[in-house]
């Protein structure tokens, strides 16, 4: 099987190194910037390639790894070259489009799909090492779909089906698990900032309770991992929090509040549950 890349930016990249030192055949690499065509082809051991219609006819698998706003155009050119596919796949990698983006190869014999790594990307190298332990968002036809699970299994990922329409949906979820994450460390920060603690500094002290709230959820889920005053049904606590933020950060106030808000709807669930289960202690027989 030959696999061709369309895009050679930080996860294009990436894919293509991890499938190669899988043993998969990486035929052609392209690109806007031709510099890092040459780069990528060179680190897989393929060819830097120009010729849209040289790469179709010499591919069985197709991704499309350019930035999301290109996909539909450059699905467009693969289309107006008047090739017809033959039994030939074609992927984006788009976490917010589905392979509907993708319909005008399908009309003309592709057989499309989508395959969207849930991972944040720092640099080319760092990607290739977490791609093994990541999860991929697959849709699209269910030849497509058959391949990219079997493509992700071969890399060391996991695979689930996100139905098109409930793609943004799959799309938002990431954003608040990770970038909503950093801007949450950034109002934290914010606030240290205000009695004289600097950024950096205020990452590392910052940095432990993160990561032990996240293996609290990673061990006990959302509902069993939240401690804080809005648990405990601390209010004094609460009003000294906003009474501050409302002198001395007003945007952080704004963000405690509706944050607090959201949480006080689950944890009533949290509460039920522990009701449920005293009810359950109390009426055990002794």
């Amino acid at each position: 099987m030959k696999i061709a890349f369309i895009g050679a930016g930080k996860v294009g990249s990436a894919m293509a190194i991890l499938l190669s030192l899988k043993g998969y055949k990486i035929s052609y690499i392209m690109s806007r910037n031709v510099d890092s065509a040459e780069k990528l082809a060179q680190r897989v051991k393929s060819t830097a390639a120009t010729d849209l219609k040289k790469v179709i006819q010499d591919t069985d698998v197709i991704f499309i790894t350019t930035p999301d706003r290109v996909i539909k155009e450059m699905a467009k050119k693969i289309a107006e070259t008047g090739l017809k596919a033959s039994q030939q796949y074609v992927f984006h990698v788009c976490g917010s489009q589905s392979s509907e983006s993708l319909m005008v190869l399908k009309e003309n014999g592709w057989v499309t799909g989508s395959i969207h790594p849930l991972q944040a990307f720092a640099d080319i190298d760092m990607a290739v090492n977490i791609l093994p332990q990541t999860y991929f968002a697959l849709d699209g036809d269910e030849k497509a779909v058959a391949l990219a699970e079997r493509i992700v299994e071969s890399i060391g990922g996991k695979s689930f089906f996100v139905p098109s329409q409930y793609r943004a949906l799959y799309h938002a979820a990431a954003c608040i698990a990770s970038n909503y994450t950093v801007t949450l460390m950034h109002a934290a920060t914010q606030l240290f900032e205000k009695f004289g603690i600097k950024e950096e500094a205020a990452i590392a002290a910052l940095m432990p309770i993160m990561k032990g709230t996240l293996a609290n959820i990673e061990s006990k889920g959302t509902i069993n991992a939240l401690t804080g005053p809005i648990v405990r049904g601390d209010s004094v606590t609460i009003e000294a929090h906003l009474a501050k933020m409302r002198q001395y950060a007003p945007k952080e106030e704004l963000v405690y509040k509706v944050l607090g808000r959201y949480t006080q709807e689950f944890v009533q669930k949290k509460k039920f549950l522990a009701r449920k289960i005293e009810n359950k202690i109390d009426n055990t027989p002794k």
